[in-house]
């Protein structure tokens, strides 16, 4: 299944809401998932809310 990103997510279901995100301290506002750079406020279908 591919990777459908959107730059502006739902609030509650952005991308530094999910799991599986992993924010870059080096740039405010990014970071990684699934091993690319994504903008913190952006969503996809792979969407899990952290625990």
């Amino acid at each position: 299944m591919d990777i459908k990103y959107i730059p502006k997510g739902e609030e509650g279901k952005s991308c530094a809401d999910c799991k599986h995100f992993e924010r870059d301290s080096n740039m405010q506002g990014m970071g990684k998932c699934f091993g690319k750079e994504v903008l913190a406020g952006g969503s996809c279908n792979f969407f899990e809310p952290k625990e």
